[in-house]
């Protein structure tokens, strides 16, 4: 697939998708699905489901963590922004050096991109962002 886009450091216009539609399952369905079908597509493809990847030992046989955006980061902040308004998101990200933007969801996503995408190592599911 190649989506019409420019590239740049975080992003790459070329990438390997597939596309599910199953009626009456919800999103744990769809991780759960979703788990299986990679821990067995690495399984055959490379003849286990831990591989190495650079330094890393990437375990697809594993339960994948699940955590929600808030969740995701204050574990790796240690601060719970679940339930702060803009301007208090607004000085947890001044706090933490994220990049200021203009509206609640973009500060919220900027905490996740500087605090949390660094440590995406193992298979894990982010949801409800």
């Amino acid at each position: 697939m190649f989506r019409n886009e420019g590239m740049d450091r975080t992003h790459n216009p070329e990438f390997t998708a597939l596309e599910l539609y199953v009626a009456y399952k919800d999103y744990f369905w769809m991780m759960d699905m979703t788990e299986k079908m990679l821990s067995t597509v690495v399984q055959e493809v490379c003849g286990a489901a831990v591989i190495e990847v650079g330094n890393h030992q990437i375990d697809f046989a594993s339960t994948y963590t699940r955590l929600t955006m808030y969740e995701a980061i204050e574990k790796y902040t240690g601060i719970d922004i679940s339930e702060m308004d803009e301007q208090q998101i607004r000085q947890v990200c001044h706090q933490l050096q994220c990049i200021l933007t203009q509206w609640r969801g973009k500060l919220i996503d900027g905490n996740f991109g500087a605090k949390v995408e660094q440590n995406l190592i193992q298979p894990t599911f982010y949801y409800q962002h």
